[in-house]
């Protein structure tokens, strides 16, 4: 959908955006604490288990 068809529809397109922009920041740090912890277990569990045999 166009800016101008969001407009006819009564969508204030500004206050729209910016709600966009923070709720895909959130998401994504969200995301990235999730799955960064997981890559971060990933690279240490192997040598965690090869030293300790």
């Amino acid at each position: 959908m166009g800016e101008d068809a969001a407009v006819t529809l009564g969508v204030n397109v500004e206050t729209f955006r910016k709600i966009l922009v923070v709720t895909t920041a959130l998401m994504t740090g969200v995301l990235v604490s999730v799955c960064g912890s997981i890559g971060f277990l990933g690279l240490m569990v192997p040598h965690m288990l090869s030293n300790g045999s």
